[in-house]
């Protein structure tokens, strides 16, 4: 049975309106992911500047062609078609290596950033998913890069071949006549005005355009991750409706912003070509008074239209650079984000085999995206080396939260949690969740082969490691029956298994994780009841010898508990063993007569 490798796949956030960006300064990020290849950059800019240079002479080549060409014969002419033949050449060699290198650049730029991203993401801590929607994130990583990738690429080989032209067309216009291009400069501040008047406008715009579509793809991600439900209860109407409608609104924000880039285009290439064709009719006049040559107003005439078209060409890219200023802000919003849960500056190591005596002291504990509910209040509790605890009580009352301070994913408001007597603070997170093993109650399965998913807890695991923990974990049973057994691709959130099945498979990738903690979320919730009396015989076998935290609403997992914790509300309502609660009349005890009609009957849920 040979293991094939594969890459598993995953298929963040709020569109709410972000701090304004008044400047284009964010783009100085992508300054910082360039700079590693200043080599590129350099090489970059000397074709731009041989292509710019090359364009600038075609205007002195029709100088020539019209004052020496004509007058000199055969022999002049053959002498400006050669160079004009030499200008051509420079300038498609250096347009090739100009567009090879800037867009090899923005390709790599983009790619280094949207690893930067995924890599700062991965480290956030749960906290912060709370508050953001993944799709949201998601749509920085894909929606905002690509829009970066079309500024450092494409965009910046515009604006910067258009700036040389710009620059070398202004000195040219110059030395081809003074008072021309006297005349052509007092254009400028028109151009400039309407880039003040609809540049802000455009800026907002974008922002909205972009926050509209990260909206879009966050109300298809909702609905097709939950298609099943979608189509249970036949809501693919309201769906494709509630999609529609953000969609409009998207529509209409990039409507309003292409209008106001329109008008911004329209305005500048009407003063900077007016202005043109105004210079155009003054020369003419000059040349039949003889004071300036044919060649030279053609040369003019020809800088001209080069500068003028070179305005209107970075007008265009203007908005662009707005756009991805926008974009950069988003990202770098990402880039900065601290996570809240992270290591100490000097942590403490924990044991090679720890005890697994875990300690909650006075702790309070609210959710960020609920601050003023508390969860847990003044919550103490001891849990003893290889001891087994079952927490429950109704739902709410924070038997997951308690899970989630374990593993800490959060940090308690007050008191404190200790693993082996180490403050979990004074821990880093890493070295911590290396020694505990979780089965959720709704178990992750990845878009990849089996050998894979259950590896996630210990990717060197051999081959023979992973078959012993899924037979432990009596799942050989259904792999087997697998179209390509344990090569079979589970799909897309394991789609194409049942609940029990995906419980089983989370099951197996904690066996092979082999923690000294293992925290159980209703791990055999989904089994029907003989798979789940083969499952309680390899978790007993597993739960040997480690500390276990059970958050279960079988019997069969609650009896054998050596104490049972009742939570209600955030605090310990009582606590001993299954004996012990039903003979106190409690809140356990209430909780069972609901469930129970029949004391033979073997589940309860409580």
């Amino acid at each position: 049975m040979a293991r094939k490798s594969s890459s598993y796949g995953g298929s963040i956030g709020h569109s709410d309106e972000r701090p304004k960006s008044k400047e284009l300064k964010h783009l100085k990020l992508l300054y910082s992911f360039a700079k590693p290849y200043w080599k590129i950059m350099v090489l970059a800019l000397v074709a731009l500047v041989a292509a710019a240079i090359g364009t600038l002479g075609i205007g002195r080549v029709i100088q020539l062609l019209i004052d020496r060409g004509f007058d000199q014969g055969s022999e002049g002419l053959s002498e400006v078609i050669l160079l004009a033949y030499i200008v051509v050449m420079i300038i498609s060699i250096a347009t090739f290596m100009r567009y090879y290198l800037v867009m090899w650049l923005g390709e790599k730029v983009v790619s280094d950033l949207r690893v930067a991203i995924y890599k700062q993401v991965i480290t956030l801590s749960p906290g912060f998913f709370e508050l953001n929607r993944t799709s949201e994130v998601l749509s920085r990583i894909s929606v905002d890069t690509t829009l970066i990738q079309s500024i450092v690429g494409a965009g910046a080989s515009i604006a910067l071949r258009n700036l040389m032209l710009l620059v070398g067309g202004l000195i040219m216009l110059n030395i081809t006549s003074f008072k021309l291009s006297i005349l052509i400069m007092t254009s400028v501040p028109l151009i400039i005005l309407p880039l003040i008047i609809f540049g802000k406008k455009v800026r907002k715009l974008s922002r909205e355009t972009q926050a509209a579509i990260a909206s879009v793809n966050s109300t298809a991600d909702e609905s097709l991750k939950e298609i099943r439900t979608v189509q249970s209860y036949v809501r693919e109407d309201f769906e494709v409706f509630k999609f529609h409608e953000a969609v409009k609104i998207s529509f209409f924000k990039a409507k309003k912003q292409i209008t106001y880039r329109g008008w911004l285009t329209f305005a500048i290439i009407a003063v900077a070509f007016g202005s043109v064709v105004s210079v155009l009719w003054i020369g003419a006049s000059d040349v039949m008074q003889g004071s300036m040559s044919a060649g030279d107003l053609g040369a003019f005439v020809v800088y001209a239209i080069m500068t003028a078209a070179s305005v209107a060409a970075l007008s265009e890219v203007y908005g662009d650079l707005q756009k991805a200023a926008g974009a950069s802000e988003r990202i770098s919003e990402l880039l900065i984000a601290e996570p809240v849960i992270k290591p100490p500056l000097k942590p403490l190591k924990l044991k090679n085999n720890p005890q697994g005596l875990i300690e909650f002291k006075g702790v309070t504990f609210a959710y960020p995206s609920r601050p003023n509910i508390n969860v847990l209040n003044n919550f103490s509790l001891t849990i003893q080396p290889g001891e087994t605890v079952a927490l429950v009580g109704p739902s709410g009352a924070g038997k997951t939260t308690i899970f989630q301070l374990v593993l800490r994913f959060y940090d308690p408001q007050q008191g404190f949690i200790s693993f082996d007597n180490v403050n979990l603070i004074r821990v880093d997170p890493r070295d911590l969740r290396s020694n505990i093993g979780t089965v959720p109650q709704d178990p992750v399965i990845f878009d990849t082969n089996v050998w894979d998913n259950i590896a996630y807890s210990k990717p060197d695991a051999s081959e023979a490691e992973i078959v012993s923990a899924a037979s432990a974990a009596a799942a050989t049973e259904f792999i087997d029956r697998l179209p390509e057994g344990y090569n079979t691709n589970l799909g897309e959130r394991g789609v194409t298994l049942s609940g029990g099945q995906k419980q089983r498979i989370a099951i197996a990738r904690s066996i092979l994780h082999n923690p000294s903690v293992l925290l159980l979320d209703e791990a055999t919730s989904a089994l029907d009841t003989e798979n789940e009396l083969i499952i309680q015989k390899s978790l007993e076998r597993v739960m040997k010898n480690r500390t276990t935290l059970v958050i279960a609403h079988r019997l069969s997992t609650i009896q054998k508990a050596d104490r049972i914790i009742v939570i209600d509300k955030g605090e310990i309502a009582s606590q001993g063993t299954h004996e012990q609660l039903l003979q106190e009349d409690g809140l356990y005890t209430r909780l069972s007569k609901i469930q129970f009609k029949n004391k033979n009957i073997r589940e309860v849920n409580i």
